[in-house]
């Protein structure tokens, strides 16, 4: 992990860890413990590995790019309600790297 930019985590993107900066909002991937804060590079990782998950929403017909940002908006939510845990409960669901 570069601790000289906070902007720079590494995350295990298997769905086991993510790391979360106090005082941001995560965007959160609703189908793994993904951890974004660009919404862009959310998009990308949402293209790129949850294409057949983002299919199976429960969201009526659309396009994937409705999808997306369905399912990033879900993620905000997330990100949002996890911002409002303590520590132990965060660690608790799997976010394993606070960075204060």
């Amino acid at each position: 992990m570069d601790k000289g930019n906070p902007a720079t985590i590494s995350i295990d993107t298997n769905g086991s860890q993510g790391a979360i900066i106090e005082g941001m909002v995560p965007l959160i991937c609703i189908f793994c413990k993904y951890v974004e804060y660009i919404e862009f590079d959310l998009d990308l990782h949402l293209y790129q590995n949850h294409r057949i998950d983002l299919v199976k929403l429960p969201i009526g017909k659309g396009s994937l790019e409705t999808r997306i940002n369905y399912a990033i908006e879900e993620g905000r939510r997330v990100g949002i309600n996890l911002r409002n845990l303590n520590k132990e409960a965060k660690h608790k669901l799997g976010f394993e790297y606070i960075i204060s």
